[in-house]
């Protein structure tokens, strides 16, 4: 067997979210008589999602945490481990934290270095990642992304209008979410849904994933149909996570919400759920809501989600400026109709969002782009 193409993923942490799922799903998936990856993290990463990590193959290195003031540091510990470890590519997936990364990179010679967009607006510190996205082209030679409005947030309209941009989406294993009536019953007598009305949120707990909107959506829905409830799944910042349950209280509706965290059975209590929501403020491109449709659930999205989400004709956009009235009404009008969930597995396939058919191309974007050298 030949030597192994080894790549580096440079990403903030380990643990359930929309980058992690996308890499966990790539580890699952890629061929490993080919390709050996290495993820390099700066935060303190979940012990249970990283062992699903190791468990695969991978290696995993924790640096120090990326501050200004320590920041010379951080160079020189990157410096160390290129100079310790074989990198063919450089893959960073952190925003405009990807620079140091790739700057490290690209001055230990490293010849392949991809930028990766996987999200359309910052979190933080906003007014210095908005000065540092023109020096992460410097230290760049490819540019992904996980959908047109991500590419353009970090590369710029101009990159992408170039072609410079490859798109790369966030498949998912839709033979694992695909329907299953007899799994949908056993899954809500389990979690003792049998005769309620189930809207679904999937995400971490942050501010961007607006789960107070949702709150008060189900606090309108529950004038229509009684017996509705609301299932959070997902961990995050214990103060967003605070101020979620606090809100729950002060609308009367803590006995209709079901806070059920971290679960590794995503999957299934897809087939429990009713309507998924997502009213985030921002995504770069929701896996979520393509395990969702995968599973045939009818989606309500917020319009501030970039629309390329939308696989199946029962998904619906809906702007944040409504009321929670609007989008309860809207709930229970996709409630009320008839959806063949079964069939909505090969439509999310025909679309190419299946991740089998998503680590082909990535393979055969990291062969082209070391036969290549450099595109930029």
């Amino acid at each position: 067997m030949s030597q192994r193409i080894s790549v580096v993923h440079y990403i903030d942490c380990i643990e359930r979210g929309g980058s992690q799922t996308v890499l966990y799903e790539w580890l699952t998936h890629i061929d490993h008589d080919k390709f050996k990856f290495i993820f390099l993290t700066f935060m303190d990463s979940q012990q249970e999602y990283s062992k699903m990590f190791l468990e695969l193959g991978c290696e995993i290195y924790q640096l120090s945490k990326l501050s200004i003031k320590g920041l010379p540091r951080f160079m020189r510990e990157l410096d160390r481990f290129f100079k310790s470890h074989r990198c063919d590519i450089a893959h960073g997936h952190s925003k405009v934290k990807s620079l140091f990364f790739l700057w490290a990179a690209k001055r230990n010679g490293v010849n392949v270095r991809i930028a990766h967009s996987h999200t359309s607006a910052f979190q933080h510190m906003a007014l210095i990642g908005e000065l540092l996205k023109g020096c992460l082209k410097l230290v760049s030679t490819h540019f992904f992304a996980c959908s047109e409005i991500a590419a353009i947030w970090l590369f710029g309209k101009k990159t992408c209008v170039q072609g410079r941009v490859t798109i790369i989406r966030n498949g998912v294993d839709t033979e694992r979410f695909a329907f299953s009536q007899k799994m949908r019953e056993e899954t809500r007598n389990t979690l003792d849904l049998s005769d309620k009305f189930v809207v679904g949120h999937v995400g971490r707990f942050i501010v961007a994933k607006n789960h107070i909107f949702a709150l008060h959506v189900l606090h309108e829905l529950l004038k229509y149909h009684h017996n509705s409830i609301l299932l959070f799944i997902g961990c995050g910042q214990q103060d967003v996570l605070d101020t979620v349950v606090a809100m729950a209280e002060r609308l009367g509706i803590t006995d209709k919400v079901q806070f059920l965290g971290l679960r590794q059975d995503v999957h299934l209590i897809m087939q429990a759920i009713d309507i998924f929501i997502l009213p985030s403020l921002y995504e770069g491109f929701p896996v979520v809501a393509v395990e969702a449709q995968t599973a045939g659930l009818p989606c309500m999205i917020s319009d501030t989600v970039t629309y390329e989400a939308r696989l199946l004709e029962s998904t619906i956009y809906l702007s944040l400026r409504d009321s929670p009235t609007v989008w309860a009404e809207r709930a229970y009008a996709l409630y009320s109709e008839k959806h063949h969930r079964a069939s909505a597995t090969q439509f999310v396939k025909n679309a190419g969002f299946d991740v089998a058919d998503v680590v082909r191309q990535l393979e055969v974007l990291y062969h082209q782009a070391l036969i290549g050298g450099n595109q930029v």
